[in-house]
């Protein structure tokens, strides 16, 4: 599993649901990086996204506790315990965490690098 974000100079990613800048180039890499592979984000990251829907030609993977939460196109896991379970059908290679900072900082552990 690989971390992928963006930071300032003091490690902040985002604010208010949206990310700190927008940079085509980053933004670029990020869409290059992460095609054809698998995503995990947390709600609000989701939340953040345009439309609401999920990132295109992506398995998307959301961890969310709000059992009222279920749209349609992700994976909705519910718990660490469920994310793992679900994440072994895929190879370790092809798992992106994108974020947010509650998903970074749970998931980070597990990551075997970080695309800074």
């Amino acid at each position: 599993m690989k971390a992928i974000v963006n930071t300032d100079r003091n490690w902040g990613i985002g604010y208010e649901g949206n990310l700190l800048q927008f940079i085509p180039a980053d933004m670029k890499f990020f869409k290059e990086t992460t095609i054809h592979n698998v995503v995990v984000m947390g709600r609000e990251t989701f939340d953040s996204l345009p439309n609401r829907e999920p990132l295109k030609d992506r398995i998307n993977i959301v961890l969310s506790r709000k059992e009222e939460f279920h749209p349609e196109g992700i994976t909705v896991c519910r718990n660490l315990e469920e994310l793992f379970k679900t994440l072994r059908q895929y190879h370790t290679d092809s798992i992106y965490i994108i974020g947010g900072e509650k998903i970074y900082a749970q998931l980070l552990p597990y990551c075997s690098h970080a695309l800074v």
